[in-house]
């Protein structure tokens, strides 16, 4: 699923989560790969909540993959 393809309210959350910030996007995605359960993320099928972190990862590739420091 692209970027494009996401509902409108899978977009704004990606939004507001990158507006948390490098670090708060960096731990998201750290719980995520532990299979923590992610309160951010409820309400969407798994195929959004896919999109939704493979777009994080994309957008935190920037930094190298996650926020030092």
């Amino acid at each position: 699923m692209s970027l494009e393809q996401l509902s409108p309210a899978a977009r704004h959350c990606l939004e507001q989560l990158c507006e948390r910030g490098c670090r708060e996007v960096s731990a998201l995605l750290l719980r995520a790969e532990t299979g923590t359960q992610l309160k951010e993320l409820e309400g969407f099928d798994s195929e959004e909540k896919n999109a939704i972190l493979t777009e994080l990862r994309a957008i935190m590739a920037v930094y190298g993959g996650y926020c030092k420091g």
